[in-house]
C-alpha cells in the first residue's frame, strides 16, 4: 500500500503467536484502516491550553436529585479485581504511569527491552513480563539509537520477531485529532501498551502550571481507553530531588510512578503505585557489542536461567510426547514450542531426560526418542502441545 502523507507514520504486523494476555486471539487479523480515518499529528497553531468551551448549563426537573448510588451496586458497577501487571510488581497493565528519572538513566533503554520480551511474554530480572501489543510515540532519540537498542534485545531475548512493536513518530498532545488517531490505531492493532517517549517531547505546554498540566493529564487518561489500557510516559525529575518535573497535578493524576536512578551499571527503580505497596527494585544494566541486559543484582540472574531451563525441559518432552522423534525432528519440534534454542542445549537436555526416565532412546541407526509418559502427560510451563514434526523422508520419483 502506497504510503500517504497525511498518514502517521506506525509500523505495524500481524503477530502470529498466541499470547498470554494484553493482546487478541490468534488469526485475528491486522486491517490497515483507511488513510481518510487519520490525521496527522501537526503542532498545534493555538493557544496552549485550548480555549474553554462554553459552558452547558443543566437544568433538572423541579424536584428531582442526582442518582446515589449504594457501596455494594458500585462494587458491583465495576469490580477491581486482581491487580495485573505488564512487568510484574513495577508496571500496572492499566492506567497511568510514570518511569521518570535524570537523563541517561536507561529509562528508554529499559521500555524498548521489555518491549521485545513482551512479544512471547517471559522473565526480566525474576519478574514476569506479559505478552503485549505496543505503541510506541518515539519523539526523540531518532538517530538510530532506538534501533540499536532494539536490535541488541532481540539479539539477547530472542523472540521470533517483534510484530507485536508499533511505532508512531509524529504525535502531539497539543492535537485532538492526534490523539483520536492513537487511539484509533491502538483498537486497530489491539495494543494493550502505549508508550510516550518522552512527555516534554509530547506538547507546547508549561508544565509548571497546574492547569495546563491537569489539561495534559487529561489527554493521557483519554489513551487509556477508559483505564483498560497502560499510558507508559517517560518523564525527568526536578533537579536535585525524586519528584517528577512541573507540577504536583502528574503525580497526582498517576496511577504509579517509577523513579529510575542510574550508578554506573547498576539501576534502582523506586516504584509507588496505587495499586500495591511501594517496593524498591535493585537491577543491572549491561552492554556489549550485540546485546544488552536487565538483570537482577540479587540473584535473580540465576532465576532468569532456571526459568529458561524449565521451558527449554518442558518444549523437549512437549515434542516427544506425540510419538518416535530422530534427533533432527526433536530439534525442529522443540524449537517450535521454546523459540530459537542451538543443538547442544536441546541434545543435552535430552539425554538428562532419559537420566531421569522420563525419555527413552532407542538402539542403532535411526533410533528415536520417545516419551515415558502417562496419558497427558505432567503440568507444564509452556501451555501450547507440540506440533507435529515434519518428515525428513522424501519420496522417491
Amino acid at each position: 500500500m502506497t504510503p500517504n502523507a497525511n498518514e502517521p507514520n506506525i509500523a505495524a504486523v500481524s503477530p502470529t503467536t498466541e499470547p498470554v494476555r494484553l493482546a487478541p486471539p490468534v488469526g485475528t487479523p491486522f486491517m490497515a484502516p483507511s488513510s481518510s480515518s487519520r490525521m496527522a499529528a501537526q503542532p498545534s497553531t493555538q493557544a496552549w491550553p485550548p480555549a474553554a468551551q462554553p459552558v452547558v448549563q443543566l437544568v433538572r426537573p423541579a424536584g428531582s436529585r442526582p442518582r446515589l448510588v449504594g457501596g455494594e451496586a458500585f462494587l458491583m458497577e465495576a469490580s477491581a479485581g486482581p491487580v495485573q501487571w505488564w512487568w510484574e510488581g513495577i508496571f500496572p497493565a492499566t492506567g497511568i504511569t510514570f518511569l521518570a528519572g535524570d537523563p541517561m538513566s536507561l529509562k528508554t533503554v529499559m521500555a524498548l527491552v521489555l518491549s521485545v520480551v513482551s512479544r512471547m511474554g517471559g522473565i526480566v530480572a525474576g519478574r514476569a513480563v506479559s505478552p503485549a501489543r505496543i505503541i510506541y510515540l518515539m519523539l526523540e532519540h531518532l538517530d538510530g539509537t532506538n534501533q540499536n537498542t532494539l536490535n541488541r534485545a532481540k539479539k539477547t531475548y530472542q523472540p521470533p520477531d517483534i510484530d507485536n512493536f508499533h511505532v508512531l513518530r509524529d504525535f502531539t498532545l497539543d492535537s485532538e485529532d492526534a490523539i483520536n488517531g492513537v487511539i484509533e490505531w491502538a483498537e486497530d492493532v489491539d495494543a494493550g501498551i502505549i508508550i510516550v517517549d518522552s512527555l516534554r517531547r509530547a506538547h507546547s505546554g508549561e508544565e509548571n502550571s497546574s492547569q495546563e498540566a491537569a489539561e495534559i493529564m487529561r489527554r493521557l487518561q483519554r489513551l487509556t481507553c477508559g483505564g483498560t489500557r497502560a499510558v507508559i510516559v517517560i518523564h525527568h525529575l526536578t533537579r536535585g530531588t525524586k519528584n517528577l518535573r512541573g507540577s504536583t497535578d502528574y503525580s497526582a493524576g498517576a496511577d504509579a510512578e517509577v523513579i529510575a536512578s542510574r550508578s554506573g551499571t547498576n539501576l534502582k527503580l523506586q516504584v509507588k503505585s496505587h495499586a500495591a505497596a511501594d517496593t524498591e527494585v535493585h537491577l543491572r544494566v549491561e552492554f556489549t557489542e550485540d546485546a544488552v541486559t536487565i538483570q537482577g543484582a540479587d540473584g535473580a540472574a540465576e532465576a532468569d536461567a532456571a526459568f529458561d531451563e524449565r521451558r527449554l525441559r518442558d518444549a523437549v518432552i512437549r515434542a516427544c510426547t506425540p510419538g518416535p522423534m530422530g534427533k533432527g525432528a526433536l530439534r525442529s519440534a522443540a524449537r517450535a514450542i521454546h523459540g530459537p534454542v542451538g543443538h547442544d542445549p536441546i541434545d543435552a537436555m535430552a539425554l538428562r531426560l532419559e537420566g531421569e526416565g522420563l525419555l527413552r532412546h532407542g538402539e542403532g541407526r535411526g533410533a528415536c526418542w520417545m516419551a515415558v509418559l502417562p496419558a497427558g502427560g505432567p503440568l507444564l510451563t509452556t501451555p501450547p502441545p507440540a506440533p507435529t514434526a515434519p518428515s525428513r523422508r522424501r519420496r522417491r520419483s
